[in-house]
């Protein structure tokens, strides 16, 4: 249970946490806590994806479609290829209106 108590003093403040480089994207983020004995249910709503560091959990939420703009491709490498697949995504979802483009930003300095 402490540990319950010290993310939700540490999580909220983990959102505001960023650059100050990526001001001009305005983004907001979503923070949603899971006590760790609801990821080991099976039907829990903690989905799982691959990645370089292992498995990453992940959940799905919901939005209404008019939430969304733009879409800024972080910095980083094959930034076309990421930036295509953005639009082969919100155009199968019929999102076609958002706008999407790659960060100028450097990945590294």
């Amino acid at each position: 249970m402490a540990e319950y108590f010290a993310t939700e003093q540490l999580l909220p403040r983990l959102a505001c946490v960023k650059h100050p480089s990526f001001a001009e994207e305005r983004e907001w983020r979503m923070l949603k806590q899971i006590p760790l004995y609801a990821v080991k249910e099976p039907d829990s709503s903690v989905k799982f994806r691959p990645s370089a560091m292992g498995p990453l959990a992940y959940l799905v939420i919901s939005f209404p479609p008019e939430c969304l703009c733009e879409i800024i491709i972080g910095p980083g490498t094959h930034a076309e290829t990421r930036k295509t697949a953005v639009l082969n995504m919100l155009h199968y979802h019929n999102l076609k209106h958002i706008n999407v483009t790659i960060s100028t930003i450097p990945f590294r300095k």
